[in-house]
């Protein structure tokens, strides 16, 4: 009897789960994120565009001080070029949707969740990958000031011509 009350709690449990992790019903528009695969993450690490992928999490303090600044580099960076994407390691989709609502961004964003950490050799958060020429060609770990990230934009445009 033991057993069929485990087994029952273990599928209860997963019911419930399944409930309360679905997607909210809202209307296309009103997305903020989109869930992506691994591969996907892959594909865009090869970009030949210069592109910025920013990696966060909601929990992460430094993480959410961040946008603001992502969002007006993006602004000003993308006349010369340069995409940014940011990328959602939580364990669910919603808390990054909830984060987006109350500090929104005009840049692409996207959800993985954290099983791609190891994959991705993330150990850190904030973290911005540089991508370009079908590569990385730098990791950038913790909150960086502005001046400092716009710098290392300049010069990021400079290497990858």
């Amino acid at each position: 009897m033991q057993h069929h009350t485990r087994t029952l709690f273990v599928i209860v449990t997963a019911l419930f789960s399944l409930i309360l992790c679905s997607a909210p019903a809202v209307a296309a528009e009103d997305d903020v994120i989109t869930p992506i695969t691994l591969d996907e993450v892959h594909t865009l690490l090869q970009s030949d565009t210069p592109l910025v992928i920013s990696l966060m999490t909601s929990w992460c303090g430094p993480c959410r001080e961040e946008l603001p600044m992502l969002d007006s580099l993006y602004s000003d960076y993308r006349a010369q070029g340069v995409e940014f994407v940011g990328i959602s390691l939580d364990m669910a989709q919603e808390p990054m949707e909830k984060m987006l609502r109350e500090v929104p961004v005009s840049f692409p964003f996207y959800w993985v969740g954290e099983s791609a950490m190891e994959d991705l050799e993330v150990n850190a958060v904030p973290q911005l990958i540089l991508v370009k020429n079908g590569g990385i060609v730098q990791r950038l770990v913790g909150l960086l000031g502005e001046a400092q990230l716009r710098g290392l934009l300049d010069d990021f445009l400079k290497q990858t011509g």
